[in-house]
C-alpha cells in the first residue's frame, strides 16, 4: 500500500479526487501542443530532456557499451578521460536560461 504524506492530510477521502484532478489540468500546460495532451507533461519533458542528453553525450555512450558487449565485461563504461569531458561539456550561454528542448 502506498502512503500518501502530501494529498491525504489536506483532502482527506478525496485526495484521490485531487490528484486525479490536478493531473488532469497539467495535461493542458505541455508546451509543444496548443491543445490537451493525453500523458502527464512531467513525463514528456522528462523523455525531451534524456533524449538531448543522449544527443550531448551519446557518442560515449555508444562506445562504452559496444566495448562493454565486445569485452564481455558488465557495469562498464567510457573511458574515465571521455566521461569527465561529457561532463563538462557546457550549454552555451545564450541559452543556458531557456527551456531550449521544446
Amino acid at each position: 500500500m502506498i502512503h500518501d504524506e502530501i494529498f491525504k492530510p489536506k483532502f482527506g477521502a478525496d485526495a484521490a479526487n485531487q490528484l486525479e484532478r490536478l493531473t488532469h489540468e497539467m495535461c493542458y500546460l505541455f508546451g509543444r501542443a496548443t491543445r490537451v495532451v493525453g500523458i502527464c507533461p512531467p513525463a514528456y519533458y522528462a523523455d525531451i530532456v534524456c533524449t538531448r542528453a543522449r544527443v550531448h553525450v551519446g557518442d560515449i555512450l555508444d562506445r562504452a557499451e559496444l566495448a562493454t558487449v565486445s569485452s564481455g565485461q558488465s557495469g562498464g563504461g567510457g573511458s574515465s578521460r571521455e566521461l569527465q569531458l561529457a561532463r563538462e561539456r557546457r550549454v552555451h550561454p545564450n541559452i543556458a536560461d531557456d527551456m531550449y528542448y521544446i
